[in-house]
Protein backbone atom coordinates (compact mmCIF):
# COMPACT_ATOMS: atom_id res chain seq x y z
CA UNK A 1 0.00 0.00 0.00
CA UNK A 2 1.33 3.46 -0.98
CA UNK A 3 1.31 6.34 1.51
CA UNK A 4 2.51 9.92 1.27
CA UNK A 5 4.22 11.46 4.31
CA UNK A 6 2.11 12.97 7.05
CA UNK A 7 1.83 16.61 7.98
CA UNK A 8 5.07 18.04 9.26
CA UNK A 9 3.04 19.80 11.97
CA UNK A 10 1.29 17.09 13.96
CA UNK A 11 -2.36 17.49 14.98
CA UNK A 12 -2.48 21.05 13.66
CA UNK A 13 -5.48 22.57 11.91
CA UNK A 14 -5.02 26.06 10.53
CA UNK A 15 -7.69 28.48 9.32
CA UNK A 16 -6.30 31.48 7.48
CA UNK A 17 -8.81 34.31 7.13
CA UNK A 18 -7.52 36.09 4.05
CA UNK A 19 -8.33 39.79 3.97
CA UNK A 20 -7.87 41.00 0.37
CA UNK A 21 -4.65 42.77 -0.62
CA UNK A 22 -2.83 42.05 2.64
CA UNK A 23 -0.20 39.72 1.24
CA UNK A 24 -2.30 36.63 1.82
CA UNK A 25 -1.33 34.86 -1.39
CA UNK A 26 2.32 34.80 -0.32
CA UNK A 27 1.38 33.66 3.19
CA UNK A 28 -0.81 30.84 1.91
CA UNK A 29 2.01 29.52 -0.28
CA UNK A 30 4.42 29.69 2.65
CA UNK A 31 2.00 27.87 4.97
CA UNK A 32 1.36 25.19 2.37
CA UNK A 33 5.10 24.65 2.05
CA UNK A 34 5.58 24.56 5.83
CA UNK A 35 2.90 21.89 6.13
CA UNK A 36 4.32 19.82 3.33
CA UNK A 37 1.61 20.49 0.73
CA UNK A 38 2.52 17.47 -1.39
CA UNK A 39 3.12 15.20 1.60
CA UNK A 40 -0.13 15.41 3.53
CA UNK A 41 -0.70 11.83 4.55
CA UNK A 42 -3.13 11.10 1.70
CA UNK A 43 -3.95 7.55 0.76
CA UNK A 44 -3.62 7.25 -3.01
CA UNK A 45 -6.97 7.23 -4.78
CA UNK A 46 -9.05 8.12 -1.71
CA UNK A 47 -9.37 11.83 -2.57
CA UNK A 48 -9.23 13.01 1.04
CA UNK A 49 -7.86 16.49 0.38
CA UNK A 50 -6.64 18.05 3.65
CA UNK A 51 -6.48 21.56 2.15
CA UNK A 52 -9.58 23.60 1.28
CA UNK A 53 -9.69 26.93 -0.53
CA UNK A 54 -12.84 28.93 -1.23
CA UNK A 55 -12.71 30.47 -4.70
CA UNK A 56 -14.06 34.05 -4.42
CA UNK A 57 -15.57 34.27 -7.91
CA UNK A 58 -17.15 30.82 -7.80
CA UNK A 59 -18.60 31.40 -4.34
CA UNK A 60 -20.02 34.79 -5.40
CA UNK A 61 -21.68 33.11 -8.37
CA UNK A 62 -23.18 30.35 -6.22
CA UNK A 63 -24.32 32.82 -3.56
CA UNK A 64 -26.05 34.92 -6.23
CA UNK A 65 -27.75 31.82 -7.62
CA UNK A 66 -29.13 30.97 -4.18
CA UNK A 67 -29.99 34.57 -3.28
CA UNK A 68 -27.45 34.63 -0.45
CA UNK A 69 -24.83 37.15 0.67
CA UNK A 70 -21.40 35.86 -0.49
CA UNK A 71 -19.75 36.12 2.93
CA UNK A 72 -22.69 34.40 4.65
CA UNK A 73 -22.61 31.68 2.00
CA UNK A 74 -18.88 31.16 2.66
CA UNK A 75 -19.51 30.77 6.40
CA UNK A 76 -21.65 27.71 5.65
CA UNK A 77 -18.88 26.30 3.47
CA UNK A 78 -16.36 27.03 6.23
CA UNK A 79 -18.38 25.27 8.93
CA UNK A 80 -18.81 22.23 6.70
CA UNK A 81 -15.10 21.91 5.92
CA UNK A 82 -14.04 22.51 9.52
CA UNK A 83 -16.24 19.54 10.41
CA UNK A 84 -14.31 17.21 8.09
CA UNK A 85 -11.80 15.15 10.03
CA UNK A 86 -9.05 14.99 7.43
CA UNK A 87 -9.20 18.71 6.63
CA UNK A 88 -6.08 20.41 8.03
CA UNK A 89 -5.74 23.80 6.32
CA UNK A 90 -8.52 26.15 5.17
CA UNK A 91 -7.96 29.54 3.59
CA UNK A 92 -9.85 32.15 1.61
CA UNK A 93 -11.78 35.40 1.71
CA UNK A 94 -14.01 34.52 4.65
CA UNK A 95 -15.44 36.69 7.42
CA UNK A 96 -15.48 36.05 11.15
CA UNK A 97 -18.26 34.00 12.76
CA UNK A 98 -18.59 33.75 16.53
CA UNK A 99 -20.62 30.53 16.25
CA UNK A 100 -17.89 28.94 14.17
CA UNK A 101 -15.19 30.14 16.57
CA UNK A 102 -17.06 28.76 19.59
CA UNK A 103 -17.59 25.42 17.88
CA UNK A 104 -14.16 24.97 16.28
CA UNK A 105 -11.83 27.43 18.02
CA UNK A 106 -10.19 24.78 20.20
CA UNK A 107 -9.58 22.45 17.28
CA UNK A 108 -8.55 25.05 14.68
CA UNK A 109 -5.93 27.80 14.98
CA UNK A 110 -7.34 31.04 13.55
CA UNK A 111 -4.73 33.26 11.90
CA UNK A 112 -4.74 36.31 9.62
CA UNK A 113 -2.57 39.12 8.24
CA UNK A 114 -3.18 42.86 8.33
CA UNK A 115 -1.53 45.51 6.19
CA UNK A 116 -1.31 49.24 6.79
CA UNK A 117 -4.85 50.27 5.76
CA UNK A 118 -3.82 53.14 3.48
CA UNK A 119 -1.45 50.89 1.52
CA UNK A 120 -4.10 48.17 1.44
CA UNK A 121 -6.73 50.64 0.18
CA UNK A 122 -4.58 51.88 -2.70
CA UNK A 123 -3.47 48.35 -3.60
CA UNK A 124 -7.09 47.18 -3.73
CA UNK A 125 -8.17 50.17 -5.82
CA UNK A 126 -5.47 49.72 -8.46
CA UNK A 127 -5.95 45.95 -8.54
CA UNK A 128 -9.69 46.36 -9.15
CA UNK A 129 -9.12 48.78 -12.04
CA UNK A 130 -7.43 45.97 -13.99
CA UNK A 131 -8.88 42.76 -12.60
CA UNK A 132 -12.27 41.21 -11.69
CA UNK A 133 -14.29 42.19 -14.74
CA UNK A 134 -17.58 41.69 -12.88
CA UNK A 135 -16.64 44.31 -10.24
CA UNK A 136 -14.04 46.39 -12.06
CA UNK A 137 -13.53 50.00 -10.93
CA UNK A 138 -13.78 52.33 -13.92
CA UNK A 139 -13.62 55.70 -12.13
CA UNK A 140 -10.41 57.68 -11.85
CA UNK A 141 -8.90 57.88 -8.38
CA UNK A 142 -9.99 61.45 -7.63
CA UNK A 143 -13.62 60.65 -8.45
CA UNK A 144 -13.62 57.24 -6.82
CA UNK A 145 -12.55 58.38 -3.34
CA UNK A 146 -15.92 60.09 -2.85
CA UNK A 147 -17.92 56.95 -3.70
CA UNK A 148 -19.70 54.57 -1.33
CA UNK A 149 -17.44 51.73 -2.40
CA UNK A 150 -14.38 53.78 -1.42
CA UNK A 151 -15.84 54.28 2.06
CA UNK A 152 -16.57 50.56 2.41
CA UNK A 153 -12.98 49.77 1.48
CA UNK A 154 -11.94 51.97 4.39
CA UNK A 155 -13.81 49.83 6.94
CA UNK A 156 -13.19 46.44 5.30
CA UNK A 157 -11.23 45.10 8.30
CA UNK A 158 -14.19 45.82 10.55
CA UNK A 159 -16.66 44.17 8.16
CA UNK A 160 -14.49 41.06 7.76
CA UNK A 161 -13.89 40.67 11.48
CA UNK A 162 -17.39 41.27 12.85
CA UNK A 163 -20.91 39.97 12.37
CA UNK A 164 -24.24 41.63 12.93
CA UNK A 165 -22.70 45.01 12.09
CA UNK A 166 -24.23 46.57 8.99
CA UNK A 167 -21.92 48.15 6.38
CA UNK A 168 -23.26 51.59 7.36
CA UNK A 169 -22.29 50.98 11.01
CA UNK A 170 -18.94 49.34 10.34
CA UNK A 171 -17.16 52.66 10.90
CA UNK A 172 -18.74 53.11 14.33
CA UNK A 173 -16.97 52.73 17.67
CA UNK A 174 -19.08 49.63 18.27
CA UNK A 175 -17.92 48.04 15.02
CA UNK A 176 -14.25 48.81 15.61
CA UNK A 177 -14.45 47.53 19.20
CA UNK A 178 -16.03 44.23 18.11
CA UNK A 179 -13.44 43.76 15.36
CA UNK A 180 -10.58 44.25 17.82
CA UNK A 181 -12.15 41.91 20.37
CA UNK A 182 -12.63 39.19 17.76
CA UNK A 183 -9.13 39.63 16.36
CA UNK A 184 -7.69 39.23 19.87
CA UNK A 185 -9.14 35.68 19.90
CA UNK A 186 -6.95 34.64 16.98
CA UNK A 187 -3.97 32.42 17.69
CA UNK A 188 -1.77 34.54 15.45
CA UNK A 189 -2.20 37.95 13.76
CA UNK A 190 0.57 39.12 11.49
CA UNK A 191 1.47 42.56 10.23
CA UNK A 192 2.59 42.64 6.60
CA UNK A 193 5.18 45.30 7.33
CA UNK A 194 6.69 43.02 10.02
CA UNK A 195 6.81 39.62 8.32
CA UNK A 196 9.97 38.58 10.17
CA UNK A 197 8.06 38.75 13.44
CA UNK A 198 5.12 36.83 11.95
CA UNK A 199 7.43 34.07 10.67
CA UNK A 200 9.12 33.82 14.08
CA UNK A 201 5.78 33.64 15.91
CA UNK A 202 4.50 31.07 13.40
CA UNK A 203 7.51 28.85 14.05
CA UNK A 204 7.05 29.19 17.82
CA UNK A 205 3.36 28.27 17.54
CA UNK A 206 3.55 25.48 14.96
CA UNK A 207 7.15 24.32 15.06
CA UNK A 208 7.70 24.83 11.35
CA UNK A 209 9.75 27.35 9.41
CA UNK A 210 7.88 29.84 7.23
CA UNK A 211 9.65 31.02 4.07
CA UNK A 212 7.69 33.94 2.61
CA UNK A 213 8.10 35.01 -1.00
CA UNK A 214 6.35 37.87 -2.78
CA UNK A 215 3.49 36.66 -4.99
CA UNK A 216 0.42 38.08 -6.75
CA UNK A 217 1.95 41.42 -7.73
CA UNK A 218 -0.37 44.33 -8.48
CA UNK A 219 -1.00 44.78 -12.23
CA UNK A 220 -0.43 48.54 -11.81
CA UNK A 221 3.24 49.29 -11.13
CA UNK A 222 4.38 51.27 -8.09
CA UNK A 223 5.54 54.04 -10.41
CA UNK A 224 2.11 54.26 -12.08
CA UNK A 225 0.38 54.31 -8.70
CA UNK A 226 2.64 57.01 -7.29
CA UNK A 227 1.99 59.16 -10.34
CA UNK A 228 -1.73 59.27 -9.47
CA UNK A 229 -1.57 59.65 -5.67
CA UNK A 230 -1.40 63.31 -4.71
CA UNK A 231 -0.97 64.54 -1.12
CA UNK A 232 -4.63 65.61 -1.14
CA UNK A 233 -5.82 62.16 -2.26
CA UNK A 234 -3.62 60.39 0.30
CA UNK A 235 -4.98 62.59 3.09
CA UNK A 236 -8.55 61.80 2.02
CA UNK A 237 -7.82 58.07 1.96
CA UNK A 238 -6.34 58.31 5.46
CA UNK A 239 -9.64 59.82 6.61
CA UNK A 240 -11.64 57.08 4.89
CA UNK A 241 -9.48 54.36 6.43
CA UNK A 242 -9.76 55.48 10.07
CA UNK A 243 -11.83 52.41 11.14
CA UNK A 244 -9.27 50.04 9.61
CA UNK A 245 -6.39 52.07 11.03
CA UNK A 246 -7.79 51.72 14.56
CA UNK A 247 -8.00 47.94 14.12
CA UNK A 248 -4.51 47.78 12.61
CA UNK A 249 -2.93 49.88 15.36
CA UNK A 250 -4.52 47.69 18.04
CA UNK A 251 -2.54 44.75 16.64
CA UNK A 252 0.70 46.69 16.39
CA UNK A 253 0.60 46.87 20.18
CA UNK A 254 0.51 43.06 20.37
CA UNK A 255 3.70 42.35 18.43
Amino acid sequence: MWFQRKFQINNTKIFFLHIPKCGGTSIVKAINNSLGKNRLGLIKGKGNNPVFFVNPRTSRRCAKLLGDDPLEYRKRILAYNMSINHCKFIYGHFSYSEKIFQEFGKEWKFITILRHPVSQWFSYYFYETRENADRRITSDLKSFIESERARLMGNSYVRRLTEGISPTNASSDEGVKQAIENLNKFALVGILENMDIFAKDYQSLFGAKLVIEHNNKNPVSKFQQKDQITDEIRQRVEEICQPNIRVYESQLKRI
